[in-house]
Formats: structure tokens, C-alpha cells, sequence
């Protein structure tokens, strides 16, 4: 019989991260927060997740694209983001910045995609 190692999440917490990550913006923007480890300025986070999200070079991204994403970062992702701890959004000053929950989203990220190869 194989033995499984406890899941570091409980399944309540796992559905929360779950239903955040399914986007794929939002997965764009913890992947890059955490490599970045740093505040961004939301233009800047925005250009790089719609390159990310629309699988092109920053460079060659028109720039309506990033003022869409820009708004849709600002209005929806974000503050669910913000919401679970995952990121710090300060709509005022336009930064964002790991949470204290970057760290778990990050982990949770990485076992979606482990769990989807096998």
C-alpha cells in the first residue's frame, strides 16, 4: 500500500487557494510576485501578466492590452488576491507586494500543476 503525505492545507483552505488560482491571471500574478519578491507598480505587474496570460513578449504587447489588464487587476484579482493574504494591494499608491500568504499560493500552485501532469 503507498503512502501519502498530509496535505499542509486543510481541504476548506486548499477550496479557498482552488477557486482563487483557477484564474489564470491570478496564477500569473502569484507566480511573478514570488519570483519578483517585491513591490510592483500595477502597470508594470500589469503589462507582465497579460504578456504571461497572452503568451507573448512584453515588448510586442499592445498597449490597450495592458490598460485592460491593468483594470481588471485593479477591480477583480487583486483584491480577491488581497483578500486571502495572498498580496498586499495598495489601491492608492497603485503597489502591490507579497502577502503574508505568498508563500502557501505559491505551494498550492505548484502541487495544481504537479497534480494535473500526473
Amino acid at each position: 500500500m503507498a503512502v501519502t503525505e498530509p496535505h499542509p492545507l486543510p481541504p476548506s483552505v486548499r477550496d479557498d487557494y482552488g477557486a482563487v488560482l483557477a484564474n489564470d491571471r491570478r496564477r500569473a500574478i502569484v507566480e511573478i510576485l514570488a519570483e519578483e519578491s517585491r513591490s510592483l507598480p500595477l502597470r508594470l505587474l500589469a503589462g507582465w501578466t497579460a504578456a504571461e496570460t497572452e503568451g507573448v513578449p512584453l515588448d510586442a504587447l499592445p498597449e490597450r492590452c495592458t490598460d485592460r489588464t491593468a483594470i481588471k487587476l485593479h477591480h477583480i484579482h487583486l483584491p480577491k488576491l488581497d483578500e486571502i493574504g495572498v498580496v498586499d494591494y495598495d489601491p492608492d499608491e497603485g503597489r502591490i507586494a507579497p502577502g503574508e500568504k505568498m508563500e502557501v499560493a505559491r505551494r498550492q500552485l505548484a502541487s495544481f500543476r504537479s497534480a494535473r501532469k500526473n
